[in-house]
């Protein structure tokens, strides 16, 4: 596998349908196959989670911030006439999303 379509393969978004798909079956583990689940209630559940989700990567990089601001690496590109200095943050690590999740659970 080479590297770009490593980069794709983690920059694949969800589609609405895949996470509808997603939480009918996590539904289904739970409570049982035989289940029927209307559609409104798929979409509430699915919208439930997704912002579950939103939260706790909001929350993550926002702790990562304070516990290392120096977190980030600085690039520098260089042209003839100017140069410029970006700021990329690091990827969320499983310690932040850890350090944040007892209070994300006691608000959700």
């Amino acid at each position: 596998m080479n590297s770009n379509s490593n980069s794709n393969e983690r920059e694949r978004h969800f589609s609405k349908a895949d996470m509808h798909e997603l939480v009918e079956k996590l539904l289904r583990e739970g409570v049982g196959p035989d289940v029927r689940i209307r559609k409104d209630v798929l979409s509430l559940c699915t919208s439930y989670v997704y912002l579950f989700i939103c939260e706790t990567l909001h929350r993550a990089a926002s702790y990562q911030q304070s516990v290392s601001p120096a977190s980030t690496s600085t690039t520098t590109a260089t042209s003839s006439s100017s140069s410029s200095s970006t700021v990329q943050p690091l990827p969320i690590q499983v310690e932040h999303v850890e350090a944040i999740l007892p209070q994300l659970l006691l608000d959700f």
